[in-house]
């Protein structure tokens, strides 16, 4: 091999290393903007006031039953189309992450944050 073919050889494993590095660091990114995001993924505690909670009423969502202790969210959920039936069963009573939840319904993880984000302005419309 020649001092030039060394020489490219080596510019090549360096430009190779670095490609490979900032791909490696905006992954690792990514993935905490995605964490950090799916953590605020709690309903809005102004959603339940101490007032509306009475005891627990039975609902029928996706022939299961569930109880469900606020009145309100009781005559809602029902109302709400199946596949954000099928969010909140999975966000909260499976506690599956967004990616996992566009999985189930065939959308991605966008797709599911941002389903996510519109069902929670809709039940908080709903419920006001």
């Amino acid at each position: 091999m020649s001092d030039n073919d060394e020489r490219v050889n080596a510019q090549l494993i360096r430009f190779f290393e670095k490609v490979i590095l900032n791909t490696a660091n905006t992954y690792y990114k990514k993935q905490e903007e995605i964490q950090k995001y799916e953590q605020l993924d709690q309903l809005p505690p102004y959603l339940f006031t101490k007032d509306t909670i009475k005891f627990k009423q039975p609902i029928n969502v996706l022939n299961v039953t569930l109880l469900v202790e606020d009145i309100k969210l009781a005559k809602i959920l029902p109302l709400l189309k199946e596949p954000e039936q099928i969010f909140l069963i999975e966000k909260f009573i499976f506690n599956k992450t967004d990616k996992e939840i566009g999985k189930v319904l065939g959308i991605t993880r966008q797709g599911a944050t941002n389903l996510k984000h519109r069902l929670y302005k809709k039940i908080q419309k709903m419920l006001v």
